[in-house]
């Protein structure tokens, strides 16, 4: 294996350099100068070869929300390697010391934008969340009824801190959502986009869009609402463009009510896979899981195999408020499951019924059936790209 080292600031120009040639995108002075120092927020890792950068990944130090609690995660991003480099395992090796340094970190889980599904699959990462993009025509614009709130458009800076307030009231209620903070806000989320916020009428925000209009075409990035008067509310405000735009693009979450409720587009919808997920460290993370187990309850076993992370394989004993790893094996009441689809189990992405049905758990029907009814109900989402 190639020596891996912690890059830093000496190295961004070979960072970015590396970042403009896979991506294909050109960098100005500024820009360059603007992502030197997202650079600095990131644990970035690098192979050289004859004295050149060759591949590189890069580790943000994120906050998630899970069950309701913030916990640490490791977002992968920026994954590279010249061409002339490919194929060699620079890729894996990074992947491999990734999990290791983000584990060391306490990051117990690690979230990823894929590439390639297929290809991350095999080092654990597991799809956990889709979006929904739906394009319409102007025509296809029908008011609903007036809610008893009203609409306002606001600028970034004057509305930070309730936009705050409603997407971590909706945040905390899936398991996978970014926990922003005010820089991630202004650099990546509300930069160069509109915001228009709904109020309930004793003033409160209960929704907002982030929306773009342009060439007769209005692009709506986020569309969050708390509750349906504020759904109603943001969706009138968007029907209001109708003597602006001819078309409309929503990205909306796969099981967002407003498919159901005000936008009834029977063509092109479009589910794109958008994140995928892996737990770093088991035993961690399976203190931060509430398995819904009593005292009196007979302990589970649960069986990890996990082929990249040494430290996650075994057999872990779970009771009620507790995890052990155990050395002995349980006999043939082990439940055994990869961590791939373990961890799209405790993100809610699938059921035990799911992945039982497929032969993605193995195990007695009766311990099976168990570690169904003590995992706690989660909705998985990301609207998050890094």
């Amino acid at each position: 294996m190639m020596a891996i080292i912690q890059l830093n600031e000496s190295h961004y120009d070979e960072v970015l350099n590396l970042s403009s040639y896979a991506f294909q995108y050109p960098l100005t002075q500024s820009e360059r100068q603007e992502r030197a120092i997202i650079l600095k927020e990131q644990d970035i890792y690098g192979i050289f070869y004859d004295e050149q950068l060759a591949a590189k990944l890069h580790i943000y130090p994120f906050q998630i929300w899970f069950n309701g609690q913030k916990i640490e995660m490791g977002g992968i991003a920026g994954v590279a390697t010249y061409p002339e480099y490919r194929r060699q395992g620079f890729v894996k090796d990074l992947l491999l010391h990734s999990l290791r340094e983000m584990r060391r970190n306490g990051q117990s889980v690690s979230i990823l934008h894929p590439f390639s599904i297929p290809f991350y699959r095999k080092y654990g990462w597991e799809l956990f969340s889709y979006y929904v993009s739906v394009d319409f025509s102007v025509k296809e614009l029908v008011l609903m009824e007036e809610p008893s709130g009203y609409m306002r458009r606001r600028t970034a800076k004057a509305t930070l801190a309730e936009l705050r307030t409603i997407y971590d009231e909706y945040a905390k209620t899936y398991s996978g959502m970014l926990d922003r903070k005010d820089s991630w806000w202004q650099q990546k989320v509300v930069k160069d986009c509109e915001i228009a916020i709904y109020y309930t009428k004793e003033g409160s925000p209960t929704g907002y869009i982030l929306y773009q209009v342009k060439d007769e075409k209005m692009i709506v990035d986020e569309f969050v609402a708390l509750q349906h008067e504020a759904r109603l509310g943001l969706w009138n405000f968007i029907c209001q463009h109708d003597s602006m735009v001819q078309t409309i693009t929503i990205t909306l979450q796969e099981h967002d009510p407003l498919l159901y409720t005000c936008l009834h587009v029977k063509e092109r919808i479009e589910q794109k896979p958008f994140g995928m997920v892996r737990i770093v460290d088991v035993q961690r993370f399976f203190t931060l899981c509430p398995f819904l187990l009593k005292e009196d309850d007979e302990p589970l076993f649960l069986h990890v195999l996990d082929k990249q992370a040494p430290w996650n394989r075994g057999v872990f004993k779970l009771t009620e408020g507790t995890c052990t790893k155990v050395d002995e094996f349980a006999g043939n009441r082990a439940v055994v499951i990869e961590i791939n689809h373990l961890s799209a189990l405790l993100f809610g992405y699938k059921t035990v019924t799911d992945l039982f049905a497929i032969g993605a758990i193995n195990g007695p029907e009766e311990e099976v059936e168990r570690l169904a009814q003590m995992i706690p109900r989660n909705r998985p989402l990301l609207l998050d790209f890094f």
